[in-house]
């Protein structure tokens, strides 16, 4: 839906959703690491940032 109504770029889907499950994972095991400089709610918008960017059309 989001491809076609324009409001997700082109892509493979399957490949796309596999990308962001790639990044949303990284983010989740790498938490710990980045304690001391993103709490968790920043963490979380700095991950919807991210893969808005990377899905934006």
């Amino acid at each position: 839906e989001g491809q076609a109504d324009g409001s997700i770029r082109a892509g493979i889907p399957e490949q796309m959703a596999a990308m962001v499950l790639l990044i949303g994972q990284s983010v989740l095991q790498s938490a710990r690491i980045v304690a001391d400089i993103l709490s968790p709610d920043e963490l979380v918008d700095e991950l919807a940032t991210a893969i808005d960017g990377y899905l934006k059309a």
